[in-house]
């Protein structure tokens, strides 16, 4: 499955509660959860861990729903949207799935909550979020089966931040993981 997502910080409570009352009034509510994630990095010598590269092996587990799902990602980036070649999976033992990441070299990197209510709008989910520790954002999505269709993905999730008056200068390119690494490194 390939993933297209933008971000978009949602810096002032005006901003905040604009988006949300947009969100209600257009869009169709989906749900509202949490989402309990910790990545997982190769342990490496050399480095601290606190920063990570394109040379970095990382993967998430993610506890949403009850269950637990494993994703790793391949990732690029075009017009400032993050285009995913996303694998996933779940998982029934999470101890021993614990203790075999550990045998094989990974440990853990940092971990992310986020609280998300999602809503999808012209074919497009959009999330409401907000991540412990940063603030609030706007997620836009959409997934497609094939590469061809990632400039129509693209067309949509824009299409929809013009109809939302959402500014370009909030785009965020950073992984959600940067970010908070970087809080972590500066305290």
């Amino acid at each position: 499955m390939i993933e297209v997502e933008k971000k978009y910080w949602l810096h002032t409570i005006d901003e905040q509660n604009r988006i949300i009352n947009l969100l209600n009034q257009k869009a169709q509510f989906v749900s509202e959860k949490e989402k309990n994630d910790r990545y997982f990095i190769k342990k490496r010598a050399h480095k601290d861990n606190l920063t990570i590269d394109e040379k970095d092996i990382i993967f998430r587990i993610r506890f949403c729903d009850g269950k637990y799902l494993i994703t790793f990602k391949d990732k690029v980036f075009q017009e400032g949207a993050e285009i995913n070649l996303e694998k996933e999976f779940y998982l029934d033992d999470i101890q021993a799935f614990d203790d075999f990441i550990q045998y094989i070299g990974f440990m853990p990197l940092i971990d992310k909550i986020k609280q998300v209510k999602e809503f999808n709008y012209k074919n497009v989910l959009l999330e409401y979020v907000h991540l412990n520790g940063l603030g609030y954002f706007l997620e836009l999505e959409v997934l497609c089966q094939e590469e061809k269709h990632i400039n129509q993905a693209l067309s949509s999730i824009n299409e929809v931040l013009n109809e939302f008056q959402v500014e370009e200068k909030n785009l965020e390119t950073r992984m959600y993981i940067e970010m908070l690494l970087e809080k972590k490194l500066n305290k």
